[in-house]
């Protein structure tokens, strides 16, 4: 824990490298930020979810004003035989730590409210790539205690903030081009619908991108290069918000800890 800074119910925030870290009040909870000359993340105290997301050079925030609450992860558990969902809001514990590498940020949730899952931990490293408009993202889970992880969805990024002509990038075969990609996802008004890209699979490269035609846009990606499978998500909520996660299917799903064996990629480009 730092010293000289009072009473902080089991939080600690840490500085490391040429980010800059603060804390700012926004009027739903207070937002830890991270920030460098290209980009800044706003990181929620109360549960760590991801609530800003600006690209300074275009002056934009990728996360619009009124995006439905979404944690930085779920877990799709088996116990026993029967599935189950796992999500920060079940954490009666949350902490913010310095991590281990120079300009990281660690997030740790645990003592969850489920039986049998007491000892169980999420822990998230962050980080922004020096001089770029990049952030890293990991996720450890442990503890698990002979619980079987299915799927690991990670992150999980709320609602993509909309703008005149927008256009979606997947690398399917050659390379697919969609415009206004947000009518893709509201064929069906009131209800939840996703659009999935398996890899490997048809998908010849990790990445996508959502974009406003010479304008800002969110580049979506990992450094993997021994071709785990996951899958990259667009979703739209009832709401008609569109959302993106990258959903993983572990190849030790037994194992008492799994750590993802390399790191997800958010940034933004113009």
């Amino acid at each position: 824990m730092f010293s000289g800074l009072g009473p902080m119910i089991r939080r600690t925030i840490g500085v490391a490298g040429v980010l800059l870290l603060g804390l700012a009040a926004l009027a739903e909870s207070p937002v830890l930020l991270l920030e460098n000359e290209h980009l800044r993340l706003g990181l929620s105290q109360s549960d760590g979810r991801l609530v800003q997301f600006t690209d300074w050079k275009a002056n934009w925030n990728h996360i619009a004003d009124q995006a439905d609450p979404l944690g930085l992860w779920k877990l799709e558990l088996l116990r026993n035989g029967q599935s189950m969902d796992l999500t920060p809001t079940q954490a009666k514990s949350f902490q913010l730590e310095r991590g281990r590498g120079a300009g990281t940020v660690r997030l740790l949730w645990s003592d969850f409210n489920v039986e049998g899952m007491t000892q169980l931990k999420v822990v998230v490293d962050a980080q922004l790539e020096p001089g770029s408009a990049m952030s890293k993202w990991n996720i450890t889970v442990q503890n698990q205690g002979g619980i079987v992880l299915e799927k690991l969805h990670f992150p999980q990024f709320p609602a993509i903030r909309p703008q005149p002509d927008e256009w979606l990038a997947v690398p399917v075969w050659m390379g697919q081009l969609a415009t206004n990609p947000r009518a893709l996802l509201s064929e069906a008004p009131g209800k939840e619908k996703r659009l999935e890209w398996d890899y490997p699979g048809l998908t010849s490269l990790q990445c996508l991108a959502f974009y406003r035609k010479n304008g800002p846009g969110l580049y979506f990606s990992c450094d993997d290069t021994a071709s785990f499978r996951k899958s990259f998500v667009l979703s739209s909520t009832s709401e008609g918000q569109v959302r993106y996660e990258m959903v993983h299917m572990p190849e030790t799903r037994e194992a008492a800890t799994y750590r993802l064996p390399y790191q997800a990629i958010i940034g933004a480009f113009q």
